[in-house]
C-alpha cells in the first residue's frame, strides 16, 4: 500500500471518528470545528497529491475516451464474474475510495449540502448537491491532468469518483445520529 493510499485511509477514519470527537468536544464547540477542517485540509492535499502534485509530465495529453473501459478490461462475465486485470480492479476501487472523504465530510462542513427531507428512498440518503460537487472536482482533476499532461484522461475515473461520493453521502446519512433529523412531535 502506499503513502498516499495510507494516508487516504487515515483521513477517512478520522473521518468516521467525527461523531465520536463531536461527543468529546461538544463543550469546545470552536476545537471541533477546527479539527473538522483540518482533517479536510488534510484530505484535500492527498488527494491533490494522489491526483495532481508531484506526478511526471508527460510528452503528450493520453487519454481513454471509452466509457467503462476499465470495467469490461478488468471483469469477464462469460462464466460468472471473475477477475481478468486485478491491478486495475484495484485502482477501480481506489479511485471509489479517494472520494468516499469527500462525500463524508462536506455535509459536516456545511450542514446546508445535506439532502433535504423527501419522501422517496432513494432521496433521502443522497444530497445531489454533495454528488454534484463530487462529479465536478472529479471532471477538473481529470480535465487538470490532460491539460498539464500529467496523467490519464478517463470517463471512468470521473464515474468512479462520483460514485465513490455518493458512498460518502449516504454512509454520512445512514450512520445513527449524522443525517437523522429531529422528528417534531405533532400535539
Amino acid at each position: 500500500m502506499d503513502q498516499v493510499t495510507t494516508i487516504s485511509l487515515f483521513v477517512l477514519f478520522f473521518a468516521l471518528c467525527l461523531p465520536v470527537l463531536h461527543r468529546l468536544f461538544h463543550r469546545w464547540p470552536s476545537v471541533y470545528k477546527l479539527m473538522r477542517y483540518v482533517i479536510f485540509i488534510v484530505y484535500m492535499i492527498a488527494n491533490l497529491y494522489e491526483t495532481i502534485l508531484f506526478r511526471a509530465v508527460q510528452p503528450a495529453p493520453t487519454a481513454k475516451w471509452e466509457l467503462l473501459w476499465s470495467y469490461r478490461r478488468s471483469l469477464s462475465f462469460a462464466d460468472g464474474v471473475t477477475v481478468t486485470d486485478l491491478p486495475l480492479l484495484v485502482e477501480i476501487l481506489l479511485n471509489i475510495l479517494l472520494y468516499i472523504p469527500l462525500g463524508y465530510l462536506l455535509p459536516f462542513l456545511w450542514p446546508a449540502l445535506r439532502p433535504k427531507e423527501s419522501n422517496r428512498f432513494l432521496f433521502r440518503y443522497i444530497s445531489l448537491r454533495i454528488v454534484l460537487i463530487g462529479f465536478l472536482c472529479s471532471c477538473a482533476t481529470e480535465i487538470s491532468q490532460y491539460i498539464f499532461r500529467i496523467g490519464l484522461f478517463e470517463f471512468d475515473d470521473i464515474l468512479n469518483n462520483t460514485f465513490g461520493c455518493l458512498l460518502g453521502c449516504m454512509l454520512f446519512e445512514m450512520l445513527p445520529g449524522m443525517g437523522k433529523r429531529k422528528e417534531t412531535k405533532r400535539c
